[in-house]
């Protein structure tokens, strides 16, 4: 394509991206901010851009690192070819060429660039002199193309990320973000097999999955609240029984903020957020095929294809998918899914970036959402215990199917080195049908429960829309990055729905099924829109060690639900401003202590006795740790501690006439301490430890059975550990063992703290091996034994009440077979 025609493709994409008034707003404050700050450098000029670098005497490769996301540079080298060399780092207004040979002075090594964005590091033959002091250094021969900086939106080169989007919006290190970020990327969800993304985050600290062997939704809590979830960086929502779940086979990384988010996100969990990121387009080719069996008749095949479809690279593409019949550990239930992801990326040119996403998932019959008494399960019961796979409801009513599709994009242009605009939208719709038998009491025997049947069918669509500017600038020694944005989300949920308590009891020690159980009469018809509008600001300012991250927001909210049965209908409108305020400081030897405030809200739904709606329930955090990040080692250590306290909670009406109405006097108080390590010890030897120390309770409410009671759910202290190993050389070459334990505390079954659930631990194991490591012929191949729940231990996973216990997953045992090539 001619230079012409590349500045045709450039206008049409950027007139993209300016389509919507949103976005031509967001042009018109960055110019405005840029222009404040100095002159925006021509992509024309002759002369090339210089940069403001500080960068402390380090490891080469930790430097690379640093220079690579200081520059916006992709930098291509061999990581093993640097292990053991120093640089003595850079300070001062260089041009990223000039900066680069500084931090090589002394290697024996050069550089080339390959394009605008794009640097080679070779051996001394290239074009670029890396040393004018080079001495008695060794000419190393040229280098392969092995390795490049991590990007806050691709892959992590194995187990340890060092490069998040979720806490900022920007790429960002994570040792300069003053909050707790844990990401588990695709090796480690590979290695460990993870079916779910409640697997993936399984040994992330103060994550929680109250609900077991429920496998139809990751209900994750973050700190003692249900967390948000987020994909690519705009938000799920979800309906009663349409609820949004990804399969971890279509995701690239898995990431939790710790705590309030909302300035960046809107309306949010005050306990944090979890944010998926999926596989996109790479530029080498990849193809993988896997087929999968296991226990409860598990079958399962996946394919994973990608690569450029023209030789220039321009158009890059990446076709994920998946099959699965299985049974499931409650009799009678199944577990089967469909589910592909197409990804098209077109590159024009160096600065410009559009990728076309989408999804289809069909679960026509997914597994069991079944509670049981806690008499039988956590509590003593004359007739027996209750066995872990016994099925309260009917097979001939019992259905749950769900289908779920997405079309969206991601935009990106680059005007120059400090301007960049980002456009994010995606539209989802699902439609989800859910029929089951429920329990709602057990009679005196202990062994006849009282059930009901619900049937539900939740209608979603969702258009969200996220528009960024992103600004970098330097006002004397101090280094800004700023972001401006403007996201708007709208949701529609038609849910229609019927209740039945005429259904027989069960006798649960000896049931009897296929009742005939009609559907019940349709009770319940709403209609409800939900939109949301959000501006807002944010400035990660950097002075010499210190980062101080500072950002507004604020947000309108209409909810409008229109009841097709009475006729009558509500709108309950809010509006809410939050906030944020951090800092870090990063010492030379890594470590980086860190500060910060930050604050969420979230509409809630109903009136008081006067008809008036509730306003939003607000979240505040206050957090203090330590980042580690030891110079020259592949790890990363996180220690924090926090205070969160979310308000204007519902808790009932105790004066005169308030019998059966709430009040907004409640508050929740959220206190604790995490840790968190991840590391490569070496090329061969990954670790994951997490240790989580929560105390939440009912500080503020009128039901005095709750108040300073402990929330439902939640363990006062939990950890785990993950090693996995494999051996590079010898007669057990390409051989890997991996094993982990996952210990939880015990917990309150009910919200007056009347009794507790056990605590357990759970061991975890893995085997695989690589058949090209002893015989090339059969490069390529791999096969691996995984194992959850080793030791097929019985335990209950949580309660809410006293018959909304869950029983906890069971063995697994998965056996895969997977191609590359």
């Amino acid at each position: 394509m001619t230079v012409k025609g590349k500045s045709l493709v450039r206008s049409a994409l950027v007139g993209l991206a300016g389509a919507t008034s949103t976005t031509a707003l967001l042009l018109g404050m960055t110019f405005a901010s840029g222009a404040s700050a100095q002159s925006a450098t021509s992509k024309a000029a002759a002369e090339p851009a210089t940069i403001v670098f500080k960068i402390p005497a380090q490891s080469l490769n930790a430097a690379i690192l640093s220079f690579a996301d200081k520059a916006g540079i992709q930098v291509f080298y061999d990581t093993a070819r640097v292990q053991g060399l120093k640089s003595s780092g850079i300070s001062g207004t260089l041009t990223p060429q000039a900066a680069l040979g500084r931090i090589l002075a002394g290697t024996g090594l050069s550089y080339r660039f390959t394009g605008p964005k794009s640097v080679t590091i070779s051996g001394s033959e290239g074009n670029g002199s890396a040393s004018a002091t080079a001495g008695d250094a060794t000419a190393l021969a040229p280098i392969v193309v092995q390795g490049s900086a991590e990007n806050a939106w691709g892959p992590i080169r194995g187990y340890v990320a060092t490069q998040s989007a979720t806490g900022t919006k920007t790429d960002t290190p994570l040792i300069k973000t003053p909050q707790t970020i844990s990401v588990v990327g695709r090796k480690e969800i590979e290695t460990r097999q993870a079916q779910s993304v409640s697997d993936a985050l399984s040994y992330v600290a103060g994550v929680e999955q109250p609900l077991g062997s429920e496998s139809r939704r990751d209900n994750l809590y973050s700190r003692g609240f249900l967390a948000s979830q987020y994909l690519n960086g705009l938000r799920l929502t979800d309906g009663s029984w349409g609820i949004n779940q990804i399969d971890p086979y279509l995701l690239e990384r898995v990431e939790r903020i710790g705590g309030p988010a909302s300035v960046l996100y809107g309306q949010a969990s005050p306990g944090g957020i979890i944010s998926m990121v999926s596989k996109m387009p790479t530029e080498e080719p990849f193809h993988e095929v896997s087929i999968q069996g296991g226990n409860y008749d598990h079958l399962q095949g996946m394919f994973d294809f990608s690569g450029p479809v023209d030789p220039e690279g321009q158009f890059l593409y990446r076709l994920t998918g998946l099959g699965r019949l299985a049974d499931a550990q409650v009799d009678f239930t199944k577990d089967r899914r469909l589910a592909v992801a197409p990804a098209v990326t077109w590159k024009p040119d160096e600065d410009t970036k559009l990728t076309l996403l989408g999804s289809y998932q069909y679960d026509p019959d997914l597994g069991e959402y079944y509670t049981l008494p806690s008499q039988g399960t956590v509590l003593p019961n004359p007739n027996g215990r209750i066995p872990t796979s016994r099925n309260i409801g009917d097979p001939s009513f019992d259905i749950y199917s769900r289908k779920s599709s997405t079309i969206g994009y991601s935009f990106e242009h680059s005007f120059n080195d400090s301007v960049t605009v980002r456009q994010n939208l995606r539209y989802g719709s699902m439609d989800a049908k859910f029929g089951g038998i429920l329990a709602y009491g057990l009679q005196p025997d202990l062994r006849t429960l009282n059930r009901y049947a619900l049937y539900d069918r939740d209608q979603l669509g969702q258009l969200t829309v996220d528009n960024q500017a992103e600004v970098k600038f330097d006002t004397g020694d101090i280094e800004h990055k700023l972001l401006v944005g403007l996201d708007y989300q709208r949701t529609t949920l038609e849910q229609t729905f019927g209740i039945d308590f005429s259904v027989p009891t069960l006798d649960i020690f000896n049931p009897v099924y296929n009742l005939g159980i009609s559907q019940p009469a349709i009770t319940g018809h709403t209609y409800q829109t939900l939109s949301q509008l959000g501006v807002y600001a944010q400035d990660q300012v950097t002075l010499d060690r210190l980062t101080v991250v500072s950002g507004l927001r604020y947000d309108w909210t209409d909810t409008d639900t229109d009841d097709r049965i009475s006729g009558t209908s509500q709108d309950i409108k809010d509006h809410k401003p939050t906030g944020r305020l951090g800092v870090v400081y990063q010492f030379d030897n890594g470590i980086a202590p860190y500060a910060s405030y930050s604050t969420s809200f979230q509409p809630t739904s109903g009136t008081d006795r006067s008809s008036n709606p509730f306003k939003p329930t607000e979240g505040k955090q206050y957090e203090i740790g330590v980042k580690y990040q030891p110079v020259g080692y592949d790890s990363f250590i996180t220690l924090s501690a926090f205070d969160l306290r979310q308000t204007n909670v519902t808790t009932p009406d105790t004066s005169p006439g308030g019998t059966g109405f709430s009040v907004q006097t409640g508050e929740v108080h959220s206190r604790g301490i995490e840790l968190s390590a991840v590391a490569s010890l070496d090329d061969d030897l990954n670790l994951r430890f997490s240790y989580a120390y929560l105390l939440a309770v009912n500080s503020k409410t009128n039901d005095p059975t709750t108040l300073d009671k402990q929330l439902v759910g939640t363990s006062k202290n939990a950890a785990s550990l993950w090693l996995d190993y494999k051996v590079s050389s010898g007669p057990l070459n390409g051989l890997g063992l991996g094993a982990g334990v996952r210990y939880r505390g015990d917990r309150y079954g009910d919200d007056a703290n009347t009794f507790k659930v056990p605590s357990f631990a759970l061991v975890d194991a893995a085997i695989s091996y690589d058949f090209g490591a002893a015989n090339p012929k059969m490069k390529g191949w791999r096969a691996a034994l995984n194992a959850s729940n080793l030791f097929d231990k019985e335990y209950v996973a949580a309660c809410n009440g006293g018959t909304l216990c869950y029983y906890g997953d069971r063995r697994s045992v998965l056996g895969t077979l997977t191609y590359q090539w």
